[in-house]
């Protein structure tokens, strides 16, 4: 058992000694120029994400790959190899059962950025992430809610009122996602034009866009704003900067409304409603794409930004009111 205890501290020096660029000329012929350990590596490209993208962006990413470091024995990002990636993701696919189809993905995403970085900051030859296996699972779409449901559901968040009316009411009659809900402003609301202007900054893919106001909506919106005192986000939350969380958000919104009218509503199946309702009421698709926020062709952006306020026609008659 000694003899085995010494051959692995033997191997390990080796490693070390191999690894370490300053004693060995060969990691610099890989393209390995600085190393840095695996959590120092992460702490840089969460800076870099500050820098260059979102906050949310970053804050995500922030969490998904502290989550791979506590779960991987590896001490330097040049120690990485394809299996510390491959099994984390396995055991995420085993964990959730198939039904967060997109957190697994969008995990193996993280991991494959931050190493994509890590290669053009010298710490790593290459991508080993790259190799790992894209997990194969069946994707879900959330329903939408029926014509004929909704004026329950609508009748129900009113009585509920709240941030609950109004993040039903955002996701309903403008497609506004969760993460767009929380982070609207008061001036991104235009009541007197009728129009909801969310710049890149609020949207999830990065491009503005103009969403014109629902009546039923801009009576909300009024009865909030008269009572908003100094707060300037849309969706009033317990932050210190008085922001709301998306999930306590989300997971407020589905208790209120099991217990009012007896099965789950979710943000995301409303925005998913307000698309379909619109499209069974003759909206063209691309239309629809841009109004939710979806990538289309850039042609399509531009002429849709051109007069944010022509769809409100669709918007008005297409949703139930």
């Amino acid at each position: 058992m000694r003899a085995y205890s010494n051959i692995r501290a033997v191997l390990r020096e080796c490693e070390k000694a191999l690894l370490d660029h300053r004693r060995d000329p060969l990691l610099a012929v890989l393209g390995i120029t600085g190393r840095v350990t695996l959590r120092d590596g992460i702490a840089k490209y969460v800076a870099y994400l500050d820098a260059n993208a979102s906050h949310a962006h970053a804050k995500v990413r922030k969490s998904i790959l502290r989550r791979w470091a506590d779960s991987v024995d590896v001490g330097h990002v040049d120690v990485v190899a394809t299996p510390h990636v491959q099994q984390y993701i396995d055991k995420l696919v085993k964990e959730r059962n198939g039904k967060a189809n997109w957190t697994v993905r969008n995990a193996l995403a993280a991991i494959r950025a931050f190493l994509a970085w890590a290669c053009d900051a010298g710490y790593v030859g290459v991508n080993v992430a790259m190799k790992a296996r894209r997990p194969k699972m069946r994707f879900q779409n959330p329903k939408s809610i029926a014509v004929e449901k909704m004026p329950e559901v609508l009748d129900a968040a009113s009585k509920a009122g709240g941030n609950v009316q109004l993040a039903i009411a955002l996701a309903y009659y403008a497609g506004l996602r969760r993460s767009e809900i929380t982070r609207l402003e008061w001036d991104h609301v235009d009541l007197e034009a009728d129009l909801l202007t969310l710049p890149e900054e609020v949207t999830k893919t990065w491009r503005a866009r103009t969403i014109p106001i629902h009546p039923r909506l801009k009576a909300i919106l009024q009865a909030v704003h008269g009572n908003r005192g100094t707060v300037r986000k849309v969706m009033r939350g317990f932050r210190a900067d008085g922001s709301c969380d998306p999930d306590k958000l989300g997971k407020a919104v589905d208790r209120e409304m099991q217990a009012r009218i007896g099965w789950r509503v979710g943000l995301q199946r409303l925005r998913r409603s307000f698309a379909t309702h619109l499209l069974d009421r003759g909206v063209l698709a691309w239309i629809v794409a841009v109004l939710c926020g979806h990538d289309v062709s850039v042609q399509q952006h531009h002429y849709a930004s051109r007069d944010g306020g022509k769809y409100a026609d669709a918007i008005k008659t297409g949703l139930v009111a």
